[in-house]
């Protein structure tokens, strides 16, 4: 993947640790706010403790970072800290079945952007109390973290506020000084959607097609109105998930990769199936016409071979 310096590399980062090791690994995906730059891309391998870190950073030097980890980094500290843990935002991630595992994590519950407020710094065996401290980051994690929490200030605070998803993942936002301008916030908060409706792309061809996956558990926030006694996924978002993946094929073009695909209408769409929670849909899109920035897409969501939704979806380039 390649990327220019001006931190203009387009609105979308996918994570390719599956890709490099050629396994199966769920993908996450993030907002890159404009004017923001990468600066560091690594992807290590099953045996590293760290398998994918990416960071971005913008002039101040605010990061955000994401992590994908093969168990907890851990390492000695002596520095405790104290930290008030809010939410800031809510966050569309509803956990499920990791690709390439049969583990459910649907029991990590709601997820949400916490701002987590540093209020005391201790070192241990040689304070007696907490010094009082005025620092904040954000982080992705369950709204089950919420309230008062002390912790050890170790691995970056990584392992703090990483999830098992089935091993430690983390996306956390710090600044230099501990604090972030309201800008910054409204850049950083985006990252509430780092996660794909599909979760992980198992075949591509760049311009032509793409298959992907989504695993449709009880947790889908949708789920809750519709329907209550009879939950079945809204068929408008199995289209949605279909043109990701069409998206997926569109935009891993090499002049498309600092662009956006949006829809330009729907035609023979087909509803035969229900799609309900333990669902694994697959996802198929093809692209079978394309003239300038405008194209067609052959889209086919399937559940154990049976057809669930059927369209063909027209698609601009911008």
């Amino acid at each position: 993947m390649e990327w220019t310096e001006t931190g203009e590399q387009g609105d979308i980062y996918v994570t390719w640790y599956g890709e490099v090791n050629q396994c199966d690994s769920t993908a996450f995906q993030f907002e890159i706010p404009k004017g923001w730059e990468i600066q560091t891309e690594e992807v290590g391998g099953s045996m590293d403790a760290v398998r994918e870190n990416v960071v971005l950073t913008n002039e101040r030097g605010v990061t955000v970072s994401f992590w994908y980890c093969q168990g907890a980094l851990g390492g000695y500290s002596r520095d405790m800290l104290k930290a008030q843990v809010s939410q800031a935002d809510t966050s569309n991630f509803v956990p499920g079945y990791p690709w390439g595992t049969d583990r459910d994590c649907s029991d990590l519950g709601e997820f949400m952007v916490a701002r987590v407020h540093i209020t005391g710094e201790m070192m241990a065996g040689i304070d007696d109390d907490y010094v009082p401290v005025d620092s904040t980051l954000f982080a992705v994690i369950p709204t089950s973290r919420l309230g008062e929490i002390e912790f050890a200030g170790q691995a970056g605070d990584v392992d703090e506020f990483s999830f098992d998803y089935p091993t430690p993942v983390a996306f956390i936002a710090e600044a230099p000084d501990g604090t972030f301008t309201e800008k910054e916030i409204q850049e950083i908060i985006p990252h509430r959607h780092p996660f794909l409706l599909v979760d992980c792309v198992e075949e591509l061809e760049p311009g032509v097609r793409a298959v992907g996956y989504k695993s449709v558990t009880y947790n889908e926030p949708y789920f809750a109105g519709h329907f209550p006694q009879e939950p079945v996924m809204p068929g408008v978002l199995i289209v949605e998930a279909l043109a990701q993946t069409g998206a997926v094929a569109i935009l891993s073009v090499e002049e498309n990769k600092v662009k956006t695909a949006y829809f330009g209408a729907m035609n023979n769409v087909k509803f035969k199936k229900k799609v309900v929670p333990g669902d694994k849909l697959r996802l198929e899109c093809e692209i079978i016409k394309q003239k300038g920035p405008v194209g067609i897409g052959k889209a086919v969501a399937t559940v154990d071979g049976k057809v669930a939704v059927s369209a063909e979806l027209t698609f601009m380039i911008g």
